[in-house]
């Protein structure tokens, strides 16, 4: 990574964060043997989709990270929304379907490997916060978002033990039914 940033080879590519989606409970199910196949199943099938100048690496745990040129992105997403592996389960050979979640960053100009991959990361967070999708792509206005909720949570406690501000509750009427809830 260092070596690309240096002689500003990321420019032109997409920083990807992935993140197994329930990979605790392909542990528990399968056992961890069985769940580390399934990652090194995963990381070759993802390996396969790439082309010379891209690369995938293990971050640790069920987390990976892909360079990837940024023409190549859109499909990249719709190949992971379609990853199988093979899995022996000891009595037969399961197709096993592999969901992922994944932040997407493009590389500037003068981006230091911190930068990239913390952006890569807040967009993961995103993906994980949203219910709507599992792929994330950075946007700038998202890491003044988190540091706002941060913000927000960290003053919170304090403000309810100095009652800077008093939580109460509304009953709504609904007109029609003449019923309180």
């Amino acid at each position: 990574g260092e070596k690309l940033i240096a002689n500003d080879k990321m420019v032109g590519k997409t920083i990807s964060v992935l993140h197994i989606k329930n990979f605790r409970y392909l542990s528990q199910k399968f056992g961890p043997r069985k769940a580390d196949e399934i990652l090194k199943k995963f990381g070759v099938v993802v390996k396969n989709f790439l082309v010379e100048s891209e690369m995938l690496a293990i971050l640790g745990g069920d987390n990976f990270a892909v360079i990837i040129n940024n023409e190549r992105v859109d499909r990249f997403t719709e190949y992971l929304s379609n990853i199988s592996v093979p899995l022996n389960t000891g009595s037969n050979i399961i197709s096993f379907d592999v969901a992922a979640r994944a932040g997407f960053y493009e590389a500037r100009k003068n981006d230091t490997l911190n930068d990239i991959m913390n952006a890569a990361f807040v967009a993961l967070d995103v993906a994980r916060a949203k219910e709507t999708s599992d792929f994330v792509k950075m946007d700038p206005y998202m890491i003044k978002r988190i540091m706002q909720e941060k913000e927000i949570s960290n003053v919170f406690p304090k403000a309810l033990k100095e009652m800077e501000f008093c939580v109460f509750c509304h009953i709504f009427k609904h007109l029609k039914r003449f019923t309180f809830s």
